[in-house]
Order: structure tokens, then C-alpha cells, then sequence
């Protein structure tokens, strides 16, 4: 397969351990044949939940209409580069060339690949290890606060102004995935925040053996950027649409095809 954008590469090339389970796991998620997102080619899936997703290594979209599948899969495959935005607007034009109004959500996941990737950090924040129940305190539900395994966060004074969070762990074909998140104040935004208290949780669970997952709307850029910063590497992206939302405009879209 020729190489023409940063998304499907060379099927050749090899796939780590971790991806390759992380890439079962979607396969096996959203219904998929084994291999779909790790064949070189983006492939049609014949299905009513409208939605494509793609890997380095291969894609599939989920449609049961070829036409819209034929242009999303040009889409995606003539992009160049990391500009996402670019990417997400070019989807934009290609779903609302088809439907009055296809709302959207264009997101990329991306996987820390471990502790030899942890980069240093000036630890000029004092980061402290914050037991979940300080924030969930009067919750009723108990099924809340045990999702919640670590939570890292910087404080000034008694207030806690930015922290990093991550879930109890989920199995992925022998690894432990776990689900990051983040929140600074909008006070103490631009600090360096939000780094400092990642990069402290990052440790703590690359120490566990575990592979931290951070999953945002490309359209999040300070998101995008704080997770390159801490040694995040994209792996997969999707984009939804709802047909329920518009029409289906077949003239144009048969048009569009047979350009």
C-alpha cells in the first residue's frame, strides 16, 4: 500500500504488543471483523451506527451507504500531516455536502507508551496524591467513587486547582488500560498545571505496569498539546454522524461520487 498520509502507513510496518490489543479491542467494540483496523486499507463495515474509525494501520467506516463511504474514505486518506483541524473541516464539507445538518465529533486516542517514555518535568509545583473521596464526599452512588483510582493534584491553599485522575484499570488482551483525565481552574490556567499533575500521575501508573489512555476532540488543542507534551502518542480516531439530524441528499451525493 503507497504511503500517503500519516494515518494508514505501511501494513508491513510492525504494530506493538500494546497496540495491536488496543486495536482488537476497538475491532471487538464496535463489531468489527478481526484485522479491520490493521489491514492497510479503510474498508466498509455495512452497518446503522455511522461512524469511521481509523488506525495507522487501517480503518474501517461503518455505514451502509457506499457513496458516503467512498468519499469519507478519500477524505481520510488524502489527508497529509497532523493538522486535525484541517481534517475535521474537510469531514465537515464532505458529511454536509450529504445532510442538512450532520453534527459531528471528530476525536483521537492516544497511549502512553511507558516508563521509558515518561519525559522530566520541572517539578516546581508541589503535586500531592489526593484521595478520591475528598471529592466525592456526600456521593450516593457506589458505584462512583471506585471507578476513580488515583487523583493527583496541586493545591493553593486548601483548594485542589488542577488535577489528574485516572480509572480503575480495564483488561485489554493482558494489559491494564486506564483512562486519564484532567482539569485545571480557569484561574491558574497556562502554569503549567495540568502537566505537572499528569506527569505525577503518569509515574504512578507506568510504575503499576499499567497504559495510561487519553482520548479528546481534536478540536480540544490545548487537550491535543498537553498530551504530546507528557509522551502521549496518537494511535486512533474517530468520527460520528447522525443521519436523524438532516436528510439524506442523494442527488448531491451521487454527484460528489461521480465527480
Amino acid at each position: 500500500m503507497e504511503i500517503v498520509n500519516d494515518f494508514l502507513v505501511n501494513a508491513l510496518q510492525p504494530i506493538s504488543s500494546f497496540e495491536s490489543a488496543l486495536i482488537k479491542s476497538l475491532e471487538q467494540d464496535y463489531g468489527f471483523e478481526a484485522g479491520a483496523l490493521s489491514n492497510g486499507n479503510m474498508g466498509l463495515h455495512p452497518s446503522d451506527i455511522n461512524i469511521a474509525v481509523w488506525t495507522r494501520y487501517g480503518g474501517v467506516v461503518a455505514s451502509r451507504n457506499e457513496s458516503l463511504y467512498t468519499l469519507i474514505n478519500k477524505t481520510v486518506t488524502d489527508h497529509k500531516g497532523q493538522n486535525y483541524i484541517e481534517l475535521e473541516n474537510n469531514l465537515n464539507n464532505t458529511l454536509t455536502l450529504n445532510y442538512l445538518t450532520a453534527p459531528f465529533s471528530l476525536d483521537v486516542l492516544l497511549y502512553h507508551p511507558g516508563t521509558d517514555y515518561l519525559i522530566p518535568q520541572d517539578n516546581k509545583w508541589e503535586v500531592e496524591e489526593i484521595d478520591p473521596l475528598e471529592f466525592y464526599p456526600d456521593n450516593d452512588d457506589p458505584e462512583v467513587v471506585p471507578r476513580i483510582k488515583h487523583i493527583y493534584g496541586v493545591r493553593d491553599g486548601s483548594t485542589v486547582v488542577a488535577r489528574a485522575w485516572c480509572n480503575y484499570p480495564r483488561d485489554l488482551d493482558g494489559f491494564s488500560s486506564y483512562a486519564i483525565g484532567v482539569g485545571t481552574h480557569v484561574d491558574h490556567r497556562g502554569k503549567g498545571l495540568g502537566k505537572a499533575v499528569v506527569s505525577a500521575l503518569l509515574e504512578r501508573v507506568t510504575k503499576e505496569s499499567g497504559i495510561p489512555l487519553w482520548n479528546c476532540q481534536v478540536s480540544n488543542l490545548a487537550s491535543l498539546k498537553l498530551a504530546r507534551s507528557v509522551g502521549f502518542q496518537e494511535c486512533a480516531w474517530t468520527v460520528y454522524w447522525n443521519e436523524s439530524n438532516g436528510y439524506f441528499n442523494m442527488q448531491k451525493l451521487n454527484e460528489a461520487t461521480n465527480e
